[in-house]
């Protein structure tokens, strides 16, 4: 660890950032400006992945599909669930973009006070 850098909370020894793709973030569960750890992976603010703390102890991958299913993974530890989470998001990362856009477009074409 270098001089002068500290850990923060959601920076754990052995997990190396640069798997992450680009666009994708993490952020709070609550959103981008919520309180707590950086434990939901995100595309535009929204979730795609997340890591979860089991009550006895260690973590809980829950990767959001594209088609709407969810899926949960156990993981060995939380450095492992977030290097996975950031493989997953690597392999299906055309479909969640879509589907990422295709949410905001949503969202924008709701908002009828926006000019276009």
């Amino acid at each position: 660890m270098r001089r002068g850098w500290r850990l923060g909370r959601c920076d754990r020894r052995g997990y190396h950032a640069g798997m992450l793709p680009i666009g994708f973030k993490w952020q709070s569960i609550f959103g981008a400006g919520g309180h707590g750890d950086a434990n939901a992976l995100a595309y535009l603010h929204y979730p795609v992945a997340r890591l979860d703390e089991k009550v006895g102890g260690g973590w809980i991958a829950a990767l959001y599909y594209p088609n709407g299913l969810t899926v949960t993974r156990q993981c060995t530890s939380y450095a492992a669930g977030r290097a996975g989470c950031e493989a997953w998001a690597e392999r299906h990362q055309a479909e969640l973009i879509a589907t990422c856009q295709a949410r905001h477009d949503a969202w924008v074409a709701k908002q009828t006070w926006r000019k276009s």
